[in-house]
């Protein structure tokens, strides 16, 4: 006889495998930040360990570069090695780099 798995299960295994769509596979955060990907606010205050609004308020004060989307920030990794390193780099920089792999 078949087990049949209750429904809300299958459904929080969906949820979860949606989630991971959606997030682009940057969940769960690893504890290396790559430079070329891109990453929601939750993905760097997790990487971080501080609230997410602490983050919206480092984008917001312009310590972190980051680029509104669809009414949520999306932030590229090298923009918060950037931030940790204490560099100063505007985001038409940032971008060279990423395209280039080197600053200029």
């Amino acid at each position: 006889m078949a087990v049949i798995r209750p429904m809300i299960t299958i459904l929080a295994e969906l949820a979860d495998i949606l989630a991971g769509v959606v997030l682009m596979g940057t969940f769960p955060l690893k504890k290396k930040l790559e430079p070329n990907t891109i990453y929601s606010t939750a993905d760097i205050a997790k990487f971080l360990k501080v609230e997410r609004l602490e983050v919206v308020r480092l984008i917001r004060c312009g310590e972190i570069n980051a680029r509104l989307v669809n009414k949520n920030y999306r932030i590229i990794g090298q923009n918060v090695l950037n931030y940790l390193s204490g560099s100063k780099l505007s985001p038409a920089q940032t971008l060279t780099i990423q395209a280039s792999g080197k600053e200029g």
